[in-house]
């Protein structure tokens, strides 16, 4: 698939990472929706497309088998918003000085990996060469790129075709409600709203619809 070719996939979550993206993905799962979340079953079709994103190159057809795709498409909302017809966008957003303090808090508990190699490296890795230009934490490089980011967005997309969450300062309610009248269902009643932790993968629990 070329971009601007039709796409099943019409939702796009373009907010960086800790930013609950994993939580906005199951509840979007919850809801019917077929979700892809970042690279992570790595098939060799996977893998493929994974390389070619490293060497400046992205394999479109990653979309193909999705309604919902996060943790990927930050990369290239821009162009996504201009060559896909009727797509709409989720931006994941959280306080600035919140955000930072969440990834301070993860380098300094020595879990992240920050080797870039030419194989091997994770998609975590790599994704935050591209959100940051480093794989190491600057607290006012970060905080300015990621503010920058939700302003473009902000100021780009139209209200009709951007949906912002604030996992952090919404209850679930205001949340379910929210997802649900932008993908036209009705929201579910008396369920929490998701909140997956780092290493848990979302897709995996029962719909609710």
């Amino acid at each position: 698939m070329k971009m601007g070719e039709e796409s099943p996939c019409r939702i796009f979550e373009i907010g960086y990472g800790r930013t609950a993206s994993r939580s906005v993905a199951e509840a979007f799962h919850l809801l019917g929706l077929n979700i892809r979340h970042g690279f992570g079953s790595r098939t060799n079709y996977e893998q493929d497309a994974f390389d070619k994103l490293r060497h400046g190159r992205f394999d479109w057809g990653i979309y193909e088998s999705c309604d919902f795709s996060s943790n990927i498409s930050f990369i290239h909302w821009y162009q996504l918003y201009k060559n896909i017809p009727n797509s709409r966008f989720v931006l994941t957003v959280r306080p600035v000085e919140d955000w930072l303090d969440s990834w301070e808090e993860l380098f300094h508990s020595h879990t992240i990996r920050l080797r870039l190699s030419e194989k091997g490296s994770s998609w975590a890795v790599w994704s935050r060469l591209i959100q940051f230009g480093m794989v190491g934490f600057d607290r006012e490089e970060w905080g300015r790129r990621y503010t920058e980011h939700n302003w473009q967005v902000m100021t780009t997309i139209e209200e009709d075709r951007l949906l912002v969450l604030n996992v952090w300062e919404m209850t679930d309610r205001c949340l379910w409600l929210d997802i649900a009248n932008f993908i036209g269902e009705q929201p579910p009643k008396n369920a929490p709203f998701p909140k997956l932790g780092r290493g848990e993968r979302p897709g995996n629990s029962k719909r609710l619809i």
